[in-house]
């Protein structure tokens, strides 16, 4: 048999597990994929034999038949299998219903095998899933990898931020406190330290609405992004905020993404743009969230422009709540960021 196709991984570090009632078909596979090197560890009747081979070895592919022998179904064992293992699936099926597809692609799985099928189209097949899931792992590392280092970032500058304001005035509190006389006018002491204990009252709200916004937990997502758009306004920035929505139910997980995300592009803005016009802009619409962030500032490059920590971390979190964006830039004609997401 020959089998053409370059696989980019050792196929011997890869152990395989056959999930299929049929015994000539399950050796028959487990032969084609040993003769062009796989390690195929093990054949199952039934899914529950699998699972239960599963909770005490690991292994890096599933080959699993929807239809099986038993009480589970190759789908219900997808189901349990996400749950619990992080393994692709292949699913073997000799059916090619809408339904029963429907309910299997609801599993993820890295492929289908359609029977009869071809050896070629098996192996390769193989070698994708096997490839996919590789690419998916390193994916996923770096997106935690891009996480941590945007925590540790934030950290720094919290504890930079305590140290230079809070830590401060408080350092000069004690002063005042310390070189208290009986010979000094009191009433300018009173009016120094009621100052400065204001400020240190109002920079540890600051440093506690950037680690949690309070109207975040309180409030929903577009009183909360008015908000956060007021804050923002200035003499040097006009802030323009429209919404065609009052009131949006969303998990707190999300909003606070969706905040966070807002905050790091209206950041961003203050910093580096120069921008004198912001509007943004939420709008709800056929189960969709879109908001759209755009500034006439300087701008960039949006087709070379490489992505440092801010835009890093906007997209990261974008990510993690399954929202598609779009950052659109031109030099001197500024920026567009547009993300959506359903809910």
């Amino acid at each position: 048999m020959e089998h053409n196709g370059n696989l980019s991984f050792n196929m011997n570090q890869f152990s395989i597990i056959i999930v299929e009632d049929q015994a000539i078909v399950a050796n028959y596979i487990k032969a084609i994929l040993e003769n062009v090197g796989y390690h195929v560890i093990g054949t199952f009747a039934t899914a529950e034999d699998a699972l239960l081979y599963l909770q005490n070895n690991k292994v890096d592919l599933v080959l699993m038949d929807i239809m099986l022998e038993g009480k589970l179904t190759g789908i219900d064992a997808a189901n349990i299998l996400i749950k619990t293992n992080n393994i692709p699936i292949i699913f073997l099926t000799a059916l090619s219903d809408p339904a029963t597809l429907e309910l299997a692609k609801r599993t993820s799985p890295y492929a289908y095998i359609v029977k009869p099928f071809e050896e070629n189209d098996l192996v390769h097949r193989v070698a994708f899933a096997i490839q996919k899931h590789k690419s998916d792992a390193e994916l996923t590392r770096t997106r935690l990898q891009a996480i941590f280092e945007g925590q540790e970032i934030e950290k720094r500058r919290i504890s930079k931020e305590l140290h230079d304001g809070l830590g401060q005035l408080l350092n000069r509190i004690m002063f005042e406190v310390e070189t208290f006389s009986t010979a000094q006018d009191l009433t300018t002491k009173k009016q120094t330290l009621s100052h400065l204990c204001k400020k240190a009252i109002a920079d540890m709200r600051s440093v506690i609405s950037e680690l949690m916004p309070m109207h975040v937990i309180d409030f929903d997502i577009v009183t909360s992004l008015r908000e956060l758009s007021v804050e923002f306004q200035n003499e040097n920035l006009n802030v323009h905020f429209f919404t065609n929505a009052e009131k949006i139910g969303l998990p707190e997980n999300t909003r606070f993404t969706i905040y966070r995300i807002c905050q790091e592009i209206l950041n961003n803005v203050g910093k580096h743009s120069h921008a004198t016009q912001l509007t943004i802009q939420i709008n709800h619409e056929n189960s969709l969230l879109s908001i759209t962030i755009e500034d006439n500032g300087t701008g960039f490059d949006s087709n070379i422009i490489k992505l440092g920590n801010g835009l890093r971390n906007i997209k990261e979190r974008a990510l993690s709540i399954h929202a598609e964006l779009t950052i659109y830039s031109e030099i001197k004609k500024g920026t567009l960021i547009h993300f959506q997401l359903p809910i």
